[in-house]
Parts: C-alpha cells; sequence; structure tokens
C-alpha cells in the first residue's frame, strides 16, 4: 500500500490490522511498516551476506556460487593463495597491521582481476581465471607473486614489512567435481608453501 505524507511524496507501507473482542469490547491495534526502510535494510544484509567485511571482495560464499556456476559448463582455471606467514605478522605486529595487509593484499589481487576474486577466510583467497589459448598460468602465478611482492607497510617505527604469497592452481577439466578442483589446487598450493 502507498502512503500519501506530503505532496509529491509517498511511502511503500505494509499495513497490519488485528481485531479481537477483550472483555466483551471490540479492540483492534494495527502496525505500519515502512518498506523503505525494510527494502534498505534488506539490501544491506544480502550486501553483506555476499561481500566480505573487510577486504570489500567477494566471500566463500559467493566464491562457492560461481564455482558450481562454471564448472562442467566452462574451461577456468582455479587459483589458491594464501599470504606467507601471516600468522606471524598477526602475532608480531598486531591485528590492525593483519588486516590492513589482508586489505591489500585483496585490492592488488582485485586490481588483477577484477570480479573474479575471492577471500575464503583468514588469508586464503581464491581467483576463478577463464581459461583461453593465450591464458598462461605460470605467467599468471608469477605476475600475481611479483605483484603481491611489491606490497609494504612502513610501521610507525619506520619498519617496513614486506609481503609473499603461496599459490596453487588446476584449470577445471583436470578434476571430476568442484571438490576434486578444489583438492587438487590445494596440494599445488601447499607445494609451491614448501619450496
Amino acid at each position: 500500500m502507498g502512503l500519501l505524507i506530503a505532496p509529491n511524496i509517498s511511502l511503500k507501507v505494509i499495513i497490519e490490522i488485528a481485531i479481537y473482542i477483550l472483555l466483551g469490547t471490540f479492540a483492534c491495534y494495527y502496525i505500519v511498516t515502512d518498506l523503505t526502510t525494510l527494502g534498505k535494510q534488506m539490501s544491506f544484509f544480502e550486501r553483506t551476506s555476499k561481500i566480505d567485511f573487510l577486504t570489500k571482495i567477494e566471500n566463500r560464499y559467493m566464491f562457492t556460487a560461481k564455482l558450481e556456476q562454471l564448472f562442467g559448463k566452462e574451461l577456468f582455471y582455479l587459483f589458491l593463495l594464501d599470504l606467507n606467514h601471516f600468522k606471524k605478522i598477526n602475532d608480531v605486529y598486531g591485528h590492525d597491521i593483519g588486516d590492513l595487509t589482508l586489505k591489500l593484499f585483496a585490492e592488488k589481487l582485485y586490481e588483477l582481476y577484477p570480479d573474479c576474486c575471492y577471500r575464503l577466510g583468514g588469508d586464503e583467497f581464491a581467483i576463478l581465471i577463464p581459461s583461453h589459448s593465450a591464458f598462461n598460468p605460470e605467467l599468471a602465478a608469477r605476475e600475481l607473486k611479483n605483484t603481491i611482492a611489491g606490497i609494504r607497510v612502513e610501521l610507525p617505527n619506520k619498519e617496513i614489512i614486506f609481503f609473499s604469497t603461496s599459490i596453487g592452481y588446476m584449470r577445471s577439466d583436470y578434476a571430476s567435481s568442484e571438490e576434486k578442483l578444489y583438492r587438487l589446487a590445494d596440494k599445488a598450493l601447499y607445494a609451491d608453501k614448501q619450496t
């Protein structure tokens, strides 16, 4: 229902009315809900359910949805990345610096691969990259590593923190399911961490 509250100003509302008899007397109450406010709240909740609050890139929920959408329909690469020694950064420099590290890491990923990078949790990130004949995953991994190595954070005491990342990747047609693809890329990530 729409309510006209002033010339050229209207609100979309829901009006709920309950009529009942109380001690032999009719009584009623009503509730008016402003749908404009409700719509803004729903938009906020929808956005926050899809976007990682800290890094402002899409979250694990959106990653899973996109992975399911692509798998078996298109060829693509799944890249898994994590920050090397992130726990040490948090422990030595504090969570504020750790959070800043994650934000800068996500910004760089988004600069290189907008709209296809995701924060899975902690210091774990993923990128879903369409496969085409000109795409070279080794070159892409090297470019990602070089870009991340370029991130520097200067601390108040003038100490500078540098970053590095480990990367594992796998092309979608090497796996029989989304879960298998993830496991293969994760295994490659683990192997990269050992080098």
